[in-house]
């Protein structure tokens, strides 16, 4: 089957290739925010808002008063005029708040270019437009058949640049598997699946918050503006990025094993913003990133023909029984989570506190596929 995939490789670009990264940043940003206060004048004089073709003309119209425009990627100014009017789409649909404009002091920049001809890979370099040949590193090498759709060229706080590339790629599916289970992800254990298996959580930003407080400590000490603070800055940044780094292989490789040994997997959709409310477990909860975790099974699950069903959040997985159906409400709310063990009044079952949600989400999600 045909599907987009993503590769990201860590580009080594040279001092002039850095300079018209850097340059190309710069006339993206300064786009973005044009075209944001053009929609917003617009707005509150006349009652109308601009499409994205009346944003690209725009970008044509102002480069004529800005000719250094001319000097960068046409196609990463013009899908500047596309991320915006989604952005607006997403505003008007209440999914998220209003756009706002791009500061110079951010230190994290990033551009795509959609100019097919000109984007190419081989072994250890990419062709990017302006740019050239770039050296780069990364994993695995795309495919000859590939066809590369954009590529989007990034720079994260710790000064590293990096290029992700969208291809369209035939998957190959995997062979079929009689594996069923239902997966509970928590804090204490980061999954435990109906099959009885446990997976730790890593606790990672628990292991680098020694090393986070002390780059903290390092910077507030610094004076803003000088050579030592933004060296305190970069040196925390890197700190941050490891821990996400970490974060990110270990939600790979934990989702990967679950695609490669199921053929029907299903899993509880958690309301994460209202569970961040909790002072004491905030940063635990924050450190597990399911929402990222669960994103991975989902399009695994597509890519190589497994089945995957998302469980409502409101599902009562915790506190049912799996056995009779009772509900114990002692096991409701944070006040519960001490609760590991419980046996139900009504049949007497013992439960472990996780099994048992495993259990009910595996059950939930045959009856979604059966009514679907």
């Amino acid at each position: 089957m045909i599907r987009n995939k993503g590769y990201k490789y860590r580009l080594y670009p040279n001092r002039e290739q850095q300079r018209l990264i850097n340059k190309i940043f710069g006339c993206v940003r300064f786009c973005w925010n044009f075209l944001l206060s053009e929609h917003t004048k617009r707005y509150k004089r006349r009652k109308e808002s601009m499409s994205q073709l009346d944003m690209q003309h725009e970008i044509e119209r102002i480069k004529e008063f800005y000719p250094w425009l001319r000097e960068t990627d046409s196609q990463a100014l013009a899908y500047v005029s596309r991320q915006l009017d989604d952005a607006f789409k997403r505003f008007y649909k209440h999914q998220c708040g209003y756009p706002k404009y791009k500061s110079k002091k951010c230190h994290y920049d990033s551009y795509t270019t959609t100019q097919k001809v000109s984007l190419k890979y081989k072994h250890g370099y990419v062709k990017l437009p302006h740019l050239g040949w770039v050296r780069c590193r990364g994993g695995r090498d795309i495919p000859d058949a590939s066809v590369i759709q954009k590529m989007t060229v990034s720079r994260d706080p710790s000064g590293r640049y990096y290029v992700s590339v969208l291809v369209r790629e035939e998957i190959q599916p995997l062979p079929l598997t009689s594996g069923d289970v239902g997966i509970d992800v928590g804090i204490h254990t980061f999954t435990a699946d109906s099959d009885g298996c446990i997976v730790d959580n890593p606790r990672i930003l628990d292991k680098k918050l020694k090393a986070l407080r002390r780059a903290n400590k390092a910077l507030a000490r610094t004076k803003t503006g000088s050579h030592n603070h933004e060296k305190a800055r970069i040196r925390l940044a890197i700190c941050h990025r490891k821990v996400k780094d970490t974060r990110y292989d270990f939600h790979h490789k934990v989702s990967k094993l679950y695609i490669d040994e199921n053929q029907v997997m299903s899993a509880e959709s958690l309301d994460v913003k209202s569970m961040l409310g909790n002072k004491y477990l905030a940063r635990h909860i924050a450190d597990c990133g399911w929402a990222e975790f669960l994103s991975m099974l989902e399009y695994k699950a597509d890519w190589y023909g497994r089945t995957f069903t998302k469980i409502d959040k409101d599902f009562k997985s915790t506190q049912t029984c799996h056995v009779c159906g009772h509900v114990n409400e002692e096991l409701e709310g944070f006040e519960g989570l001490h609760i590991r063990e419980w046996t139900c009044p009504e049949c007497h079952t013992h439960h472990d506190r996780d099994n048992n949600a495993s259990i009910n989400i595996k059950i939930e999600g045959h009856r979604l596929r059966s009514v679907a």
